[in-house]
């Protein structure tokens, strides 16, 4: 079971989630501050945990908070119209240089945008969820979670 230390109780869904988002966020600076193949292979890193994350949130986070969030139908739509969009601008990054400025240029405004949405997303769906779930089954979404994403980083798997 996944823990913070041997004292402290399991890492819940929130926890989990909000942890991935300052990963995705450093991983962002990373890239920027890269050069060449270095950049390529930190840019396809990112590429690759945005997806599972996504997926995961997708099918679990997502998922409950349509059922238990006021509200929760809405805003889940709200976040995956911004899912939807950084889909496609990771898709239109693949197609180009990595040392170009364009590139650049559209993964700068990419991090504003998925920046932007793990903000809201932390605030609309996972705090709420918070509010709403007891612990037991926050450890048991994280979990969920974890199984989504290694199912989805499996070779071969949807992308």
């Amino acid at each position: 079971m996944k823990q913070n230390s041997m004292n402290e109780r399991p890492i819940n869904v929130i926890a989990f989630i909000k942890g991935q988002h300052e990963e995705i966020k450093a991983l962002f600076a990373q890239v920027l501050e890269a050069q060449d193949a270095k950049r390529e292979g930190l840019f396809t890193q990112l590429k690759t945990l945005l997806t599972v994350h996504e997926a995961a949130e997708e099918k679990i986070v997502h998922s409950e908070a349509k059922k238990v969030i006021a509200g929760g139908a809405a805003e889940v739509a709200a976040r995956e119209k911004e899912e939807a969009a950084a889909k496609d601008a990771l898709t239109a990054l693949s197609k180009l240089d990595a040392a170009s400025p364009e590139f650049e240029m559209k993964l700068r405004s990419l991090q504003k945008a998925v920046l932007s949405h793990a903000a809201s997303e932390e605030k609309e769906e996972l705090d709420e969820l918070g509010k709403k779930l007891d612990e037991k089954s926050l450890v048991a979404m994280r979990k969920q979670v974890e199984a989504v994403e290694g199912q989805s980083a499996e070779p071969g798997a949807a992308r």
